[in-house]
């Protein structure tokens, strides 16, 4: 199952980066109540009520609007407001504010923070200043995000949301983090039952894997941040597949790879140029294999320095400008052509 890991690693990561997209204030939220609506996109930063030009009478309907919204974020986060997590939530219920009253909006929500979390007030409001800071800054950066291998763009995610709250980060999105973990664990129980699952054929292999990942992912969600490569790199790292591809003549396992390519949504045009590279490894490996027989039957007949002319002599006869790589390789162990061969992988 080692082999398993870091393909697992990779889908997980594929689909929950797409999430980085749509954390805190980036989904509309429940609406608290019929005098509030969605709104449309977030606003600028909180401003405190010392820099508002005008602040709206204080009459008795703002004044019941106000508590209203200071019982309502005392029900819904009261329990848990110390939490950096919590605080967070309040994003959204700024946003609608600000959005339904774009003239008070920031004074009813500071209002109704100082009645239910007096001692909480400036804490919450840094944090959602921050918060407003980190989605411009994927508004802003969202296309040289999208353009960045998946890993890198966890990375620079992450170490802004590091820059901007410090070790605060991982408790704000720690529910993201379990739900990471979640629908990892689910493609993990999919792909280990793939992967003895010799009975099926690789095609339904594919099939399976597929509608697991649209069920943990959605099939919409799913389909666009795991590419063909995610899932190809997947099944074909499955034992179960390599065994029946292997097993296959080799004038038609390059059939059933295109086969399965195509199904896994790769293009005509990307199928073609892959066939080319399945044949080039194919010849690599030929190559390979030769070389560890002949390099068996040398380690018989000869020993010492004899044996070790010999060798550089027959990694320079099979590899050429490679064989000074060979040599090192086989002085630090690794002897490459004794490495499992994973068709349409290596």
């Amino acid at each position: 199952m080692k082999h398993l890991k870091p393909v697992l690693l990779l889908v997980v990561c594929s689909a929950a980066i797409g999430g980085a997209y749509y954390g805190y204030g980036r989904s509309a939220p429940a609406e608290p109540e019929s005098y509030l609506e969605a709104p449309s996109r977030p606003q600028a930063g909180p401003a405190s009520i010392a820099s508002q030009d005008s602040s709206p009478t204080a009459n008795d309907q703002q004044n019941d609007l106000v508590k209203q919204l200071a019982i309502l974020f005392l029900e819904r986060y009261g329990e848990s407001i110390e939490h950096p997590a919590t605080q967070a939530k309040l994003y959204e219920e700024w946003q609608t504010l600000l959005s339904t009253y774009p003239e008070h909006g920031q004074w009813l929500f500071e209002a109704a923070l100082e009645l239910a979390f007096p001692e909480l007030k400036d804490r919450i409001l840094s944090l959602l200043q921050r918060l407003a800071l980190y989605h411009q800054w994927l508004d802003n950066n969202y296309l040289t995000l999208q353009r960045m291998p998946i890993l890198e763009r966890q990375a620079a995610i992450w170490e802004k949301r590091a820059e901007l709250f410090g070790a605060d980060a991982e408790r704000i999105w720690e529910e993201e983090q379990i739900a990471m973990n979640q629908k990892q664990l689910a493609v993990q129980e999919t792909l280990q039952r793939l992967d003895q699952a010799h009975d099926l054929s690789p095609s339904d292999a594919a099939y399976q894997l597929q509608a697991a990942v649209d069920e943990v992912y959605g099939e919409g969600f799913g389909r666009q941040l795991i590419t063909p490569d995610v899932m190809a790199s997947a099944l074909f790292s499955l034992e179960s597949v390599q065994a029946q591809l292997q097993a296959l003549p080799e004038e038609e396992r390059q059939a059933h790879l295109n086969a399965l390519r195509r199904q896994l949504g790769y293009p005509e045009d990307v199928i073609v140029r892959l066939e080319e590279q399945d044949k080039k490894r194919d010849e690599r490996w030929k190559q390979g294999y030769q070389y560890m027989a002949e390099r068996d039957q040398l380690s018989r007949q000869y020993s010492g320095d004899r044996l070790t002319q010999e060798l550089d002599a027959l990694r320079q006869k099979h590899f050429g400008r490679a064989a000074h790589t060979i040599a090192r390789e086989e002085e630090e162990g690794f002897y490459r052509f004794n490495r499992p061969r994973r068709l349409g992988l290596n």
